[in-house]
């Protein structure tokens, strides 16, 4: 039993496209009484009868009204909720005999869905009250939580609820006693009674079907199944499964589970017709169905197998209602967006690209990727910066994603898409995705909506496989709706709830959790999910820029004709254990590609520029480093190959306040294929008489620069300084407000004691700052030391 639930699961585990079609399924839930079909159009807004004779009528239309509604034949009524534009919703029964609705409550938030019983008697919740009616006496219980699906026993003994963890309780409505029917291990949803009352059928979040012997109090499991529903009379299941194959819906058929027996019956067997939604009629004799994408409903007839069609006009299959109008919340996470068809590159069939769109969408929210721009023809020209992970060959964190895998137009694809697809699935293969890049992921098997919630609550995106789809869907949760049990998507497909899809509206998608109705397309299944979470700080910091804060300082360059294929990075050694790298050219002036790091500076002064150089392998000698400063550009190279884990200076400059100053490096050199490094860069604020370089970064202690005499001058001052070695040297002046007066000197130097006299003629009054900095020949080694003096006028 065990074996043979897993195999029927990993149908649906495994499926993660969509059908390409905006009514993917046309008739839901059909039922019949004597010769009357009664059924749900598509968008579940509308309950329409329909018989033989080709009379038909609408009787009932609002939003929700096809989900989850109860019919009695015995009695002929109808018990359903219907959901007000402004999402307030009203429990209604219909008398179908005298074709009249019969309003139970006034609007409020939350009720249930009214459940008839084959008496005639009816159940539906009002927040966490139950309201039990029989024969015009209404009953009333406090549940403790608010449930949507509360069948009532045909022996009006019994009613079943969730809690707000999705589990499932038994609650006797002449004792009141509540007894726990679940085990914690899954979110569960969907009882039913069967007729006799003695069993209760009820399913995880995932699909996998369950009966519970309230006489006995033992649960047998059953496996997976998709809509099941119990016999009119007898101890059978009907329900349907689909087959799969890599992100294609192949097939789905229609089987039968007797519980008396054990025995699972497969009942239709077709290669063109994608069966769903089963139930018996006509005293257990028959088998109605409706199929995706067909205007049919069908009958099989269970002795002669003879299966019978009944053409349904498409007219009554329209949308009778407008759709609710959603709204971003505030209370959701601020994700950048990637539609899975139309932000992904022209080239690609991103119909079955959900899961790596999905995942891009994580990892974009955490800053996990730098943005890599691409510009998308549809529906209107537009960019996205993370589009081209899906499906383009990228490394990061030293694994190089160029794991292939056909798309669904055979077009070689890798990116995520390839990796989740070339050696497993995503139902297999995406935490792994996410934590090759770096992020904690946890997978659990049907959670309960707690772990939506607690993951949202913290400001974490959470990975769902869902069936919102006829084929089974991935997308973000991010956001909690103000209607209980909805959630706020973004659905890499498009917005479900309105017309069309796919379509470009998938931010802030509002969904209905399993089990639960409050106007909205419903997930219907939640076969797992995925919590992540960040590993590592990416906190800005004003006066430093890390080579990881793509939106925040740190830009890396990887437009046409660059690629993320032009660029490596370590996960060790580098500030906060990252860096990038690519190869140099030795054109000397032509960069493809090339970094910038912007601080946002709190004053206007003399700044030491500081760069980190990790551990290094064949590291560039002639690595140019363009300095933009309130003085304008300057270029310094800077030898990476002779640093190892440290800070290196490139010197005092003079910066304005706010973020309009920078540092450029590209990747030319004077030489080609050596590995140039771009880690950390900081600023350090430095306006007195002291060595503004670190222990680290090799000062030579015989570097020497005394204090000026006169001090206070006017209107000449010398200076005298002694050099270690041959280098470069050059001595810049500032005022107080950090304004460049004057370049004193700026050029080669040779070992040896210096004087310099500095002689000011249009200079104000005030403390003056005079900055050396020094860069060794050989070694490159800099350093760089300011002194503070008094002229006075």
């Amino acid at each position: 039993m065990f074996k043979r639930t897993i195999g029927l699961m990993f149908y649906f585990l495994m499926v993660i496209s969509t059908i390409n079609a905006e009514e993917d399924i046309n008739i839901y839930s059909p039922s019949k009484n004597n010769d009357n079909f009664i059924f749900s159009n598509y968008k579940r807004d509308a309950l329409i009868i329909y018989n033989n004779s080709k009379s038909t009528n609408t009787i009932i239309s609002g939003l929700g009204i096809g989900y989850n509604y109860s019919f009695s034949k015995k009695s002929n009524l109808i018990g359903y909720k219907k959901v007000s534009e402004n999402g307030l919703q009203i429990p209604y029964i219909f008398d179908v005999n005298q074709n009249k609705e019969y309003t139970l409550a006034e609007p409020s938030n939350k009720y249930g869905q009214v459940m008839l019983n084959e008496n005639g008697s009816f159940v539906y919740t009002d927040d966490n009250i139950l309201n039990y009616v029989q024969d015009g006496i209404v009953k009333k219980y406090d549940l403790g939580y608010y449930s949507n699906l509360t069948p009532l026993s045909n022996n009006n003994l019994f009613i079943a609820f969730n809690d707000g963890e999705d589990q499932l309780f038994l609650l006797n409505l002449q004792t009141n006693e509540r007894i726990k029917i679940t085990d914690s291990k899954f979110g569960y949803f969907n009882p039913k009674f069967n007729y006799s009352s003695n069993l209760l059928l009820y399913q995880s979040l995932s699909g996998i079907m369950f009966v519970y012997d309230i006489n006995k109090g033992i649960t047998k499991e059953i496996g997976m199944g998709i809509s099941p529903k119990w016999a009119e009379y007898n101890n059978i299941i009907t329900f349907y499964n689909n087959k799969v194959e890599k992100d294609s819906l192949i097939n789905s058929d229609i089987y039968t589970y007797d519980y008396s027996t054990n025995v699972i019956s497969k009942i239709t067997s077709t290669d063109n017709l994608f069966e769903i939604d089963p139930q018996f009629v006509d005293n257990d004799s028959k088998i109605v169905y409706s199929a995706v994408n067909k205007s049919f409903i069908y009958q099989v007839d269970l002795s002669s197998k003879n299966i019978l069609e009944t053409k349904i006009p498409s007219e009554l299959n329209t949308r009778k209602v407008e759709y609710l109008v959603e709204s971003k919340n505030v209370n959701s996470l601020s994700i950048p967006y990637v539609h899975q068809v139309y932000d992904t590159p022209s080239w690609h069939y991103g119909h079955g690209s959900c899961a790596p769109s999905a995942a891009a969408m994580v990892l974009a929210y955490y800053g996990i990727l730098p943005p890599w721009l691409v510009v998308c023809p549809s529906p209107y020209q537009h960019y996205n910066y993370y589009g081209r992970y899906v499906c383009e060959k990228y490394r990061y964190r030293q694994i190089e994603y160029s794991y292939m895998d056909p798309d669904g137009d055979g077009n070689e694809s890798w990116g995520g898409y390839g990796f989740m697809w070339s050696t497993g699935s995503p139902y297999s293969r995406m935490a792994d995705y996410y934590r090759y890049h770096g992020l904690a992921a946890t997978q659990s098997e049907s959670p309960a909506i707690t772990e939506a919630l607690t993951e949202i609550n913290a400001s974490r995106p959470y990975t769902m496989c869902v069936l919102i789809t006829s084929s089974g869907h991935l997308l973000i949760a991010h956001g909690i709706g103000a209607e209980t049990h909805t959630l706020i998507f973004h659905d890499p497909y498009g917005n479900k709830n309105t017309p069309g899809y796919p379509s470009y509206d998938g931010q802030y998608a509002r969904y209905d959790w399993p089990g639960y109705n409050n106007g909205f397309e419903n997930l219907n299944l939640v076969a797992w999910c995925i919590k992540t979470s960040k590993n590592y700080d990416t906190t800005p910091e004003d006066t430093l820029v890390d080579d990881r804060q793509y939106t925040t300082g740190f830009y890396l360059h990887n437009r046409t004709p660059a690629t993320m294929m032009n660029w490596y990075d370590r996960r060790t050694g580098g500030y906060k254990n990252h860096f990038w790298y690519t190869e140099t050219n030795a054109t000397m002036d032509t960069d493809l590609v090339y970094a910038t790091w912007k601080p946002k500076l709190p004053e206007t002064g003399l700044y030491d520029v500081q760069v980190y150089i990790p551990d290094s392998y064949n590291t560039c000698k002639n690595a140019i480093y363009k300095i933009h400063t309130l003085d304008g550009v300057k270029v310094v190279n800077l030898n990476q190959s002779i640093y190892t884990s440290q800070w290196v200076s490139l010197g005092v400059f003079n910066f304005a306040q706010g973020d309009t100053s920078y540092v450029y490096l590209g990747n030319a050199s004077d030489s080609a294929g050596t590995a140039i490094i771009y880690d950390a860069i900081k600023w350090v604020r430095t306006d007195s008489t002291t060595d503004v370089n670190s222990e680290d970064i090799g000062i030579f202690d015989n570097f020497v620069v005394n204090q000026n005499y006169p001090n206070p001058f006017n209107p000449s001052t010398t200076i005298s300084y002694s050099i270690p070695s041959n280098g470069y040297l050059q001595i810049q002046l500032y005022n107080e407000l950090g304004q460049l007066l004057d370049v004193i000197k700026n050029g080669e130097v040779i070992k040896g004691q210096y004087n310099e006299t500095i002689t000011f003629n249009s200079v104000a009054s005030g403390h003056v700052f005079i900055n050396f900095s020094f860069r060794d020949s050989n070694s490159g080694k800099m350093t760089s030391k300011t002194i503070k003096s008094l002229f006075i006028k």
